[in-house]
């Protein structure tokens, strides 16, 4: 039961990892501006790997992970008046690794954007920020903005305290999108 629930919250971790804060100092990203994002964007390729550590009683467990979107048909919706939705969703084959075994599982994407994601969004330089309903904060930096193309890069670095458990998360996202 404990390893039902530690595999769930280290999901749930992975998950969470969407909306995620960055360090700017990591990429060097060309400065753009707030014309060339409005309008609906296609999710072309969604590519993240880390590792979350969850302390449990003393005890360590380390999870490394690769995720790949396959079967994608989200939209990306970046309104003038800073509103955003999305529509559609994707699956995730999510390869994890820990205590030495490799275990390679899907996940639908259909069951967290339940309602899509609905919220503002913001240019600020390089950076795209973006707020759900629900208050959730995220920035990412734009690697490439053109009329077509939008690439976003994220670093989420993060500690979480859930009960007992202490859980680390470190993931890097690539997210790019063509416009529609």
């Amino acid at each position: 039961m404990k390893r039902k629930l530690l595999y769930k919250t280290i999901l749930l971790g992975l998950f969470l990892s969407i909306t995620v804060s960055c360090e700017e100092d990591e990429i060097s990203i060309p400065k753009e501006n707030n014309i060339k994002i409005i309008g609906e964007w296609l999710m072309e390729s969604y590519n993240y790997s880390g590792k979350t550590t969850t302390s449990v009683e003393g005890n360590n467990y380390v999870i490394d992970y690769v995720g790949t979107a396959i079967n994608s048909d989200l939209v990306i919706d970046f309104k003038e008046n800073k509103d955003v939705y999305t529509k559609g969703g994707y699956t995730i084959k999510l390869k994890t690794t820990s205590l030495g075994q490799t275990k390679t599982t899907t996940h639908s994407s259909k069951d967290l954007l339940k309602d899509g994601y609905n919220g503002t969004w913001e240019v600020k330089g390089d950076s795209l920020y973006t707020v759900t309903k629900n208050g959730d904060k995220s920035v990412g930096y734009i690697e490439t903005l053109t009329e077509n193309v939008l690439k976003v890069h994220t670093i989420d670095k993060r500690t979480q305290i859930i009960k007992d458990y202490k859980i680390t998360i470190h993931t890097d996202l690539t997210i790019e999108y063509t416009k529609k």
